[in-house]
């Protein structure tokens, strides 16, 4: 969702354009099943059920979702739907250690795609400034 031009909004205008809460939720979601991934490694166990894949490419479905709001890297979002197609369709290699690796990979790029964003943030004093129609000299 690219804006159409430049513009000052509020941080709560940004936090709903962008659907930040769910964007957290979900990558929240990734996070968990990656960590549970390694605790199931431990204990030696060698595939998820499938009950638990199911919920797997739903979360991953949401996340891409909310990779789109803020146009991440279009490989990225193809890597999220082929694991979340592969998952859906039972083809996807589903040892933990390959799904943790691909869930690693996902999570990596999701942070590294959010990092290259930025925002300026000015104190709401200062905002008044930016919001004038005319431009300050005339």
């Amino acid at each position: 969702m690219t804006p159409t031009r430049e513009r000052l909004v509020s941080l709560l205008q940004l936090m709903y354009e962008y659907k930040v809460g769910d964007l957290a939720q979900m990558l929240a979601g990734v996070v968990a099943v990656e960590r549970n991934l390694v605790a199931a490694e431990e204990l030696g166990t060698e595939k998820p059920d499938a009950e638990y894949c199911d919920k797997l490419s739903i979360c991953i479905d949401g996340l891409a979702i909310c990779c789109s709001n803020f146009d991440a890297d279009p490989s990225l979002i193809d890597q999220m739907r082929k694991l979340e197609n592969e998952l859906k369709s039972g083809t996807a290699d589903t040892r933990c250690t390959v799904l943790r690796v691909r869930l690693k990979g996902i999570i990596d790029g999701v942070h590294n795609n959010l990092d290259s964003r930025q925002v300026h943030v000015y104190p709401t004093r200062r905002c008044t400034l930016f919001e004038q129609r005319q431009p300050l000299w005339c």
